[in-house]
């Protein structure tokens, strides 16, 4: 399938021993019966690469840090729903809010709508939209989840609207090659902890 040809053609970028995992895990959690994550999703605008899902090997590892209680997570470009679907189990997660912009997929994603998922079929820079997200959920623990294909001129522009009106505590987690840049790193006082070279928490508490 093409799914395993990008995920095998990613050697170079994740290591073999890294890659190992991320097949070894795939099959491991095969009970999910999610047969269609393999699936091409192609993005909505052809400049832009396919949507692969995220591997449950790093799944795994961000559940991991996952520990203090009453976090809201929420999943920019949540495709069909595997992170959504992974993370809804963990006790530590008060509230999960999925945000796609296909609307092909608006019919699977509004079935994960329960009383702890949230999904909104919406741009995630539209500024108008970001505004209503900022108000609605600065004022908890945050977990902010990012993965690759993603801008950094979008990621930016949505950290810079959390990271000025969050109240409390902030984890930012991003998966493949975008990083923060230096700049708000400093003007936030964020810390960074890098679980592989192209998984990275980041982590902000308002003072």
């Amino acid at each position: 399938m093409k799914i395993i040809t990008i995920f095998l053609s990613s050697i170079n970028k994740y290591g073999v021993k890294f890659l190992f995992f991320i097949l070894l895990y795939e099959i491991i959690n095969i009970y999910r019966l999610r047969f269609h994550d393999y699936l091409v999703l192609n993005p909505i605008k052809k400049k832009y690469e396919p949507c692969v899902p995220t591997p449950y090997y790093c799944l795994s590892l961000v559940e991991k840090k996952i520990k203090k209680k009453n976090y809201t997570f929420i999943d920019f470009g949540c495709g069909r729903g595997r992170v959504i679907d992974f993370i809804k189990k963990n006790e530590n997660i008060k509230e999960i809010v999925g945000i796609e912009n296909n609307t092909a997929l608006r019919g699977q994603l509004i079935k994960l709508n329960d009383h702890k998922t949230k999904i909104y079929i919406n741009d995630c820079s539209d500024d108008q939209f970001l505004k209503f997200l900022t108000k609605k959920y600065t004022n908890g623990n945050l977990i902010l989840y990012f993965y690759h294909p993603f801008s950094e001129k979008i990621l930016s522009l949505i950290l810079k609207k959390f990271l000025n009106n969050n109240k409390k505590e902030l984890k930012i987690i991003i998966m493949g090659e975008i990083y923060i840049g230096l700049k708000m790193k400093k003007k936030f006082h964020i810390k960074v902890e890098k679980i592989h070279k192209l998984l990275n928490i980041y982590s902000y508490k308002h003072h």
